[in-house]
């Protein structure tokens, strides 16, 4: 005996996948939650760059320290460390 799928009417799978024009009125709260949306996406862009910018910032910073150190760490000498000629 063989079981196949069930038999499904399709109409109303087609109509709503057409879908179409719809009125609606956007209200006062609603108004304003998209505009909290809007400026929350905006601030976060702003905060990504501030970010981006910081990361790059820390990154010369480090590479400045290592240079000072090994310059430092020369300059006493190979074989004492910087710190302990304090």
């Amino acid at each position: 005996m063989f079981v196949g799928l069930p038999i499904v009417d399709v109409a109303p799978l087609v109509l709503a996948a057409e879908g179409g024009y719809q009125d609606f009125v956007v209200e006062r709260g609603e108004l304003l939650v998209l505009a909290l949306s809007g400026a929350s996406a905006v601030l976060a862009l702003v905060v990504g760059l501030v970010l981006v910018r910081g990361a790059g910032v820390a990154i010369v910073v480090l590479v400045v320290a290592v240079a000072y150190s090994k310059r430092s760490t020369l300059a006493i000498g190979d074989d004492v460390p910087a710190t302990a000629a304090v």
